[in-house]
């Protein structure tokens, strides 16, 4: 632990109005669907990945529910995964083992057993695109609970979400970046290569060549410093019907605390570089997010994860049914029992 995650944990420890980062996020995540709002840079995704560790270091699950598609495939014990628009990595920077890419609406439909985790929630179920997302995405979301999924999702605003996911959402979390640092993580060139300059005259660009011989590296260059101390709000989203920052004032949080990001084991396992997934690229007019063209819908042929759901609990229900007769003048008489 290095000197600034001991003195966050000792303010959050002394200070009666915080909470230790344990607690924060033992009750964050006791509230199954979580958003987490923020400015660009204020850390809302790397305290979603903070909330997500508990699941990436191995959470066993055992299930036999008959509706569960695990179940028609002979599965009832899993580990959980985390399907995530971000990135997770190992400390090695290979992928993590438990995460799975969501690129598609359909891995949403057929989800069980999974954390959910919708990074910068616009390129994925955002309010300006509502009618773009298929509706077997927004029964999905509203019942997560019957298929044992939680979902933690980021966004600059609570408006920016589908108005869908507001409304499930059992709390938001409200983040504030402080201290930032500029990126001091260089670029390694094996020897002399190309480089792009002004001209001293200013007046064009012209190419040279590094007259550095062997190994070396060059600063990224990169302008988005990232904050080492965050401060994070959780509030119930149910007690009111639309969320602002303006109401932040007039509610108490259920939960705040300081977070520390250098060294941090979030910082290991999530690379805020990495490229967040998008949803939907082709909506469902058939239109593409791209050219602006449109493509032939195929003709579907699969079995949807809809007919498989409750398919064995309907088939024992009409083993198991009354024999019901309708007599001519409209009588319905009950074979099924003896007198």
């Amino acid at each position: 632990m290095n000197i600034g995650s001991a003195l966050a944990g000792v303010y959050n420890r002394l200070n009666p109005l915080l909470a230790t980062e344990d607690i924060a996020r033992r009750k964050r995540r006791a509230m199954p669907i979580m958003g987490y709002i923020g400015a660009n840079g204020a850390g809302k995704s790397m305290l979603a990945a903070h909330d997500s560790i508990p699941t990436l270091k191995g959470i066993h699950w055992s299930c036999n529910n008959i509706d569960h598609l695990h179940t028609h495939e002979g599965r009832t014990h899993g580990t959980r995964r985390v399907l995530s628009t971000m990135p997770f990595i190992t400390p090695s920077g290979a992928p993590h083992p438990l995460y799975v890419p969501l690129t598609d609406y359909s891995q949403i439909i057929s989800a069980e057993h999974v954390d959910l985790i919708l990074d910068e929630v616009g390129g994925a179920v955002a309010s300006t695109t509502g009618d773009d997302i298929p509706m077997g995405v927004k029964a999905s979301l509203q019942e997560l609970r019957r298929r044992e999924v939680v979902c933690r999702w980021t966004a600059p605003s609570w408006s920016r979400a589908s108005k869908v996911l507001r409304e499930v959402s059992q709390g938001v979390t409200l983040t504030q970046g402080f201290l930032p640092v500029p990126h001091k993580d260089g670029i390694e060139f094996d020897g002399p290569h190309d480089i792009e300059r002004l001209s001293v005259d200013a007046e064009s660009l012209v190419y040279e060549i590094c007259p550095i011989e062997g190994a070396h590296s060059h600063p990224s260059g990169r302008l988005w410093g990232a904050r080492r101390a965050m401060y994070a709000r959780t509030f119930d989203a149910t007690v009111f019907d639309e969320w602002t920052t303006a109401k932040k004032g007039k509610l108490r949080p259920e939960v705040r605390s300081l977070f520390w990001r250098p060294g941090s084991e979030a910082e290991r396992i999530y690379d805020t570089h990495g490229y967040v997934e998008k949803l939907g690229q082709v909506t469902d007019s058939g239109r593409c997010d791209h050219c602006g063209g449109t493509r032939r819908r195929p003709q579907c042929k699969c079995e949807s994860p809809a007919e498989l759901r409750g398919a064995a609990r309907r088939a024992a229900a009409a083993a198991a049914g009354p024999a019901l007769e309708v007599t001519e003048d409209g009588i319905v008489v009950d074979d099924s029992h003896e007198c």
